[in-house]
């Protein structure tokens, strides 16, 4: 709906509410809540145009869930707005080495196909 800073703004206060978990809840329940917000915020950055943070959270949420093939497909996109199109296809060949039948995080990249 092109509300991307007050989407931004919910994000991060989604992220910081999901970090204060108490003590006696799972880790892994904190990293996986905490990956997905990071990765919508990353969404929300790179549809602001500010690839540099969509990237940044990108590689926030593939240090929380390394073998979460979404979060190399956001880092993919956000190589693609920064024009960085080898690393870009490098990280889509990492994430679906995590789940080989997702295309749908490419099809919007046309770049990469190539």
């Amino acid at each position: 709906m092109g509300k991307h800073r007050e989407a931004l703004g919910r994000y991060t206060m989604a992220a910081s509410i999901a970090i204060q978990r108490p003590a006696w809840e799972s880790n892994a329940f904190m990293r996986e809540e905490l990956s997905t917000v990071i990765s919508n915020r990353s969404a929300a950055f790179f549809e602001a145009g500010d690839y540099i943070g969509a990237l940044v959270d990108a590689e926030l949420v593939i240090s929380l869930r390394r073998n979460w093939s979404k979060g190399h497909f956001r880092k993919a996109k956000a190589l693609v707005g920064l024009l960085e199109f080898e690393d870009a296809k490098n990280a889509v060949k990492l994430g679906l080495q995590f789940e080989p039948t997702n295309s749908v995080g490419i099809l919007d990249m046309p770049h990469i196909h190539k």
